[in-house]
């Protein structure tokens, strides 16, 4: 896996804003969450599908950025989360032991 970093409001919503040519993946993780711990392991192990981006969001540093992603795209904060963004909409989240790489594979496999 390969793990993108945004730090500012800006910079997430301009990725948000490209969903319409690819999908956008964002990880909200919490370094101190074993739970956490146990999706991030899953999807370090995940072969990402081509043409996708994943963006990793520390909940904890990044707090307001967090607070922000579940607010532009109308979703509950939840943490670990992963969301998928495609023409600017999530169009699939899941949350704590409910992250499986095959899913977000076959969500991918749609678009």
């Amino acid at each position: 896996m390969t793990w993108n970093i945004t730090n500012s409001q800006s910079e997430l919503d301009g990725f948000i804003d490209s969903s319409t040519n690819r999908p956008i993946i964002f990880f909200k993780h919490s370094p101190t969450c074993s739970i956490s711990h146990i999706a991030k392991a899953r999807l370090d192990d995940w072969k990402q599908a081509s043409g996708s981006s994943v963006y990793l969001i520390d909940v904890i540093s990044q707090r307001p950025l967090s607070r922000h992603l579940a607010e532009r795209l109308d979703v509950k904060h939840e943490s670990p989360q992963v969301l998928v963004v495609h023409n600017q909409e999530c169009i699939y989240d899941a949350s704590h032991l409910g992250i499986l790489p095959q899913e977000l594979d076959e969500v991918l496999e749609q678009l």
